[in-house]
């Protein structure tokens, strides 16, 4: 049974999360002294969870960043200047929290991101982490910081470095799932590296413990539980098979875009979504390629890919 107080909702006496646009995590432990897991879009995020934490009676002693995306890690740099807090991460996700243009260029093919992509949902202030970190995930230094005892498990698919966080029997899991109704509104939802990211979803549904998303309710280990991580894996796979469709007839990256925004019904907003969703189709067509289903090559000047015939 969950109990909300003060904002926060209570997992467990030793485990909270407070909800919004990110879900954020909160480990208390001893002395007053309390660990967050990801810290918002922004200071006002980090703000709020701080506010909650304080009224709960904890002051954030440490973070840790589930993945280095602006949404989970933009209040790292708030909470850093007010409370002096060490950040933990995967060594991965490290050099984005620390140089947040990282995260617009991954998307631009590395090079120096135009303006549409340098905003705050896609490039976060940077924060300093912890040098440390390997000693200090789930070990000695959580304990002497902050008295938590906190497990990390990889969890890597919708960024290549994302971690989760586990105490008490409850999961922090970033963004390694998403509630059906985030799936369905976003139709093509981010993965970098869809192949991992199936089988994160297939560890985690083996795992006996509750799972809290950075986006959505949390699920329990249970048939229900089980339902949504099957409906994340089933919509990457039923993606997968789109696009090696789509491969029937050679084509290049933008016109695969194209075309699967006009399959799924997805319209672009933004300059933004579109990266997202031509990174996220990179992403299946080098597991198509991994696998010898599909393959590339230099046309002219242009790059198309066709599906490998006789397979």
């Amino acid at each position: 049974m969950s109990e909300q107080k003060r904002g926060l909702v209570w997992l467990t006496p030793r485990v909270a999360y407070l909800p919004g646009a990110v879900n954020t995590g909160l480990l208390a432990g001893g002395e007053g002294r309390s660990v967050a897991v990801d810290t918002g879009i922004d200071g006002e995020a980090a703000r709020k969870l701080r506010r909650a934490a304080e009224d709960a009676g904890y002051r954030i002693a440490a973070i840790i960043n589930t993945h280095s995306h602006a949404d989970h890690c933009g209040g790292n740099r708030w909470l850093q200047d007010r409370t002096g807090a060490p950040v933990f991460c995967s060594p991965l996700e490290r050099s984005t929290i620390e140089h947040p243009i990282l995260e617009p260029s991954f998307l631009f093919s590395g090079a120096a991101p135009p303006p549409a992509l340098r905003n705050r949902f896609l490039m976060a202030q940077g924060s300093r982490v912890e040098a440390g970190w390997v000693e200090g995930l789930g070990g000695e230094a959580l304990r002497s910081l902050a008295g938590v005892e906190a497990g990390i498990l990889e969890l890597p698919g919708h960024a290549p470095g994302q971690l989760g966080v586990a105490c008490d029997g409850v999961l922090f899991c970033g963004d390694a799932f998403f509630d059906p109704e985030v799936v369905d509104k976003h139709r093509v939802p981010f993965f970098a590296d869809p192949a991992r990211g199936v089988a994160t979803l297939e560890r985690l549904a083996a795992l006996s413990l509750r799972l809290v998303p950075g986006h959505g309710h949390p699920v329990a280990p249970d048939a229900a539980g089980r339902a949504v991580l099957d409906y994340n894996r089933s919509t990457l796979l039923r993606l997968r098979r789109e696009v090696l469709d789509l491969l029937g007839e050679p084509r290049t990256e933008e016109s695969l875009v194209a075309a699967l925004a006009a399959r799924t019904g997805l319209e672009f907003a933004n300059e933004g979504l579109y990266y997202l969703v031509k990174t996220s189709l990179q992403g299946y067509l080098s597991w198509l390629a991994d696998d010898g289903l599909a393959q590339s090559q230099v046309e002219g000047a242009k790059v198309t890919w066709r599906a490998v015939s006789g397979r």
